[in-house]
């Protein structure tokens, strides 16, 4: 729906304008009459399109931003203000034009009567089934300030995460791209004036010389076709990835891999335990929570299972039986999840498994990080010594020359 801003003045006379949504400009002054407003300006908010519909996009929430959101949010419901004014205030305070733009939408769908999560549910760009079935569950249960500071501990959690996979790989991507950026410029600018001083002086070019100057050639020939050919892969990859055919053999392969498979494991046995552990304990249900988690988890392979399980759950059949028959998680987590059912503690043992995974995460990133950094250096050495005997064998040779 659009936006509209409005200025008029409230039932003492004071001076009000603001932005919310709503269908037209009549509905919005049908809407402000009966909260009391006098309004005697309306205008449609104009937005900037971009020349290219197939690009154009909402601006979407930052986890970071909706942590912050969540914390002051549960402080404002606990000090007993109402959701709306909580809104209002947080629209007022927020620098962030994203989440002010999506705040006065959702505040303008609960001044229409909906319920808070319903309006969280019409920005599903910004909030995920699991942050809007949370909410939900906060609004009938009426502990949402409870509810919200739990999702603010879980999205720290889960941001927390991705920054560590992001860490570990942040040192080698930046050394093969400085290897390529090196090779890239010695085999195009410098090689090449070698070469040609090479081929004056008659001087007969070592294999490592030929090998490169040979990959420079074909590259300032064909360097067209090169990138259209990386274009392509690219995003025929992702084309491939959008298919379900395409989602399911790309992520069984990052299970079955040789090393990577079991740090991706525990990445989903950390995602899977944190999220229906904080479900749980909001008080959602073990089906409820599990069709939750099958989204959340953003893998095919999971997704399957999941759905497997939840049939097997609604039929009578033990949860976590079930779990250990699908094989996705380390046997650690369906041990402790019949455990916690056994004992009537489930949210506890799923706390244990989140603990235990995230630590097993952490360690695995350090090892990893451990064995690929040293393989990359070797690699590094490689290609210098490559450049340097591809320049310095037909130098030598071109000295020895000069000499007789």
């Amino acid at each position: 729906m659009p936006l509209f801003n409005y200025r008029g003045r409230d039932s003492s006379g004071k001076l009000v304008s603001g932005l919310t949504e709503a269908e037209n400009s009549a509905v919005l002054l049908d809407r402000l009459r009966t909260q009391g407003y006098f309004v005697f300006e309306v205008k449609r908010k104009r937005e900037r399109v971009f020349p290219f519909r197939p690009f154009q996009r909402k601006r979407r929430v930052r986890s970071g931003e909706l942590i912050i959101f969540c914390r002051e949010f549960a402080t404002m419901i606990d000090a007993g203000l109402s959701i709306l004014h909580s809104l209002n205030l947080l629209i007022e305070q927020t620098e962030n034009k994203a989440l002010r733009e999506t705040l006065i939408r959702i505040r303008g769908r609960v001044e229409e009567g909906k319920s808070f999560s319903a309006a969280l549910g019409e920005e599903p760009q910004s909030f995920s089934p699991l942050f809007i079935n949370t909410i939900k569950t906060g609004e009938v249960g009426g502990n949402l300030d409870q509810v919200l500071e739990r999702l603010a501990s879980y999205l720290e959690e889960e941001a927390d995460l991705r920054n560590k996979v992001k860490g570990a790989l942040f040192y080698p991507v930046i050394l093969v791209f400085m290897a390529i950026a090196l090779v890239t410029f010695l085999t195009s600018f410098v090689l090449p004036k070698f070469a040609l001083i090479f081929e004056e002086a008659n001087v007969p070019l070592p294999l490592p010389t030929l090998f490169l100057m040979g990959i420079s050639k074909f590259f300032r020939h064909y360097w067209f076709i090169v990138l259209l050919m990386v274009f392509c892969f690219f995003f025929g990859f992702r084309a491939y990835l959008r298919t379900n055919k395409g989602r399911r053999q790309f992520d069984l392969a990052k299970l079955r891999l040789p090393i990577l498979g079991k740090f991706f494991q525990k990445t989903l046995a950390t995602q899977f335990s944190s999220t229906l552990e904080m479900l749980i304990i909001s008080g959602v249900s073990l089906i409820a929570g599990l069709r939750v988690v099958k989204e959340v988890l953003n893998n095919q392979i999971a997704t399957e299972a999941l759905e497997r399980v939840i049939i097997g759950v609604t039929a009578g059949k033990s949860f976590s039986q079930l779990l250990g028959e699908e094989h996705l998680f380390p046997p650690m987590v369906s041990q402790m999840s019949f455990i916690g059912e056994e004992s009537g503690k489930l949210e506890e043992m799923l706390k244990k498994i989140r603990e235990f995974f995230t630590r097993e995460v952490g360690y695995t990133i350090k090892k990893l990080t451990a064995l690929v950094e040293p393989v990359i250096l070797v690699f590094l050495g490689g290609v210098v010594l490559l450049l340097a005997s591809s320049i310095f064998l037909p130098l030598f040779r071109l000295i020895k020359t000069i000499q007789r």
